[in-house]
């Protein structure tokens, strides 16, 4: 019997419960570290018969050790020290694109081109769009795990506040992740068979609930000088499980680089007009093994607006982020490499 071999880049507090989650699920993680003694001491210690697995996690400094893995997610990212003295997404751009950098190039070399990237650093939108752009990836392959974490708090509060059971609760967040471009979108929210406009919450009760789920990550990392992790790993884990499906396709909240003109049609009177030919935000997508594909949302007059602002404010952070590329060095011409299954 096969197994399922996913790989993880970086084995900090989010890589390691991102390792966790995946034996649990009988996957194989290929974990890939800087240091050759970490490497060796992590592969000596690990012990996955306490998460219920028989399989044993690969730790190795060797990217090309990910060639069979049917994902790739990158958890690497700046220190947790730096992010606490930065105390904003978008102030880790510098650090975080020369990390991912280097990671979208040896991805290009070693990985196929079927390969679904999953990335959880931050600030998401910008590193998205290194590692496709980077890595010369199809933009299908390369999704990020953003507004899925405000989804994902958003309706653990609305459980608690309707006292329903959290697997009832399907929100839609679309935009950037960030306390200011991450859009929601009440009418696409249902609890069970229900909208949740159908239950007694005020347009002030809605708004704390989004305001909450907004600034819990920061309020997390305030308080105990540490990023969240199970949440984004789970979350990361999800998406990387629907890729292994062969048919089946799962609708899902990721954030993936789409053309400008795709979101301008949702705009619609709002559309934006830039010298930027695509844009990387948060949407919902249908994923299987062939990738993740771009849904159209209806959205109403002031989500039109939100969304709107939310995309010129992304746009910004990939014009720097793309002038960052250059300053790194980064050879576009890398993703001719990318292999090809066979």
């Amino acid at each position: 019997m096969s197994i399922n071999q996913i790989g993880v880049i970086g084995y900090g507090k989010i890589g390691s419960k991102t390792v966790d989650l995946l034996l649990r699920e009988n996957i194989q993680p290929v974990v890939v570290v800087r240091n050759p003694d970490k490497a060796k001491a992590l592969e000596d210690d690990y012990a996955p018969a306490q998460l219920g697995s028989d399989i044993r996690p690969i730790f190795t400094t060797h990217y090309e050790t990910l060639e069979q893995s049917d994902s790739v997610i990158v958890t690497a990212s700046v220190a947790t020290e730096v992010i606490i003295t930065t105390k904003n997404r978008n102030s880790l751009i510098e650090y975080n694109t020369r990390i991912l950098c280097e990671v979208a190039s040896k991805l290009a070399r070693n990985i196929s081109k079927d390969t679904l990237i999953v990335t959880m650093t931050n600030p998401v939108e910008g590193m998205v769009y290194i590692l496709k752009n980077a890595g010369g990836f199809e933009s299908k392959k390369v999704i990020g795990v953003g507004t899925a974490v405000e989804a994902a708090r958003y309706e653990t509060l609305i459980s608690k506040t309707l006292g329903v059971a959290r697997e009832q609760v399907v929100s839609t967040v679309i935009g950037g992740h960030n306390e200011n471009d991450s859009v929601f979108l009440p009418k696409c929210t249902k609890v069970g068979q229900l909208p949740l406009l159908h239950f007694n919450l005020s347009a002030e009760d809605l708004l704390d609930l989004q305001n909450q789920a907004k600034t819990s990550g920061m309020k997390i990392l305030q308080k105990s000088s540490q990023s969240a992790a199970l949440t984004p790993a789970a979350l990361a884990v999800n998406l990387a499980k629907a890729h292994l499906s062969t048919n089946a396709k799962r609708v899902v909240n990721c954030t993936m680089e789409v053309p400008l003109a795709f979101v301008n049609e949702m705009l619609g009177d709002d559309a934006i007009e830039s010298d930027e030919p695509t844009v990387t935000l948060g949407l919902l997508a249908l994923l299987n093994c062939h990738g993740a594909e771009p849904q159209k949302i209806p959205l109403s007059p002031i989500d039109t607006q939100n969304l709107s602002t939310a995309v010129q404010n992304i746009i910004k952070q990939q014009e720097m982020v793309r002038k960052m590329t250059d300053f790194c060095g980064v050879d576009r011409r890398v993703g001719e490499g990318v292999k090809g299954k066979g």
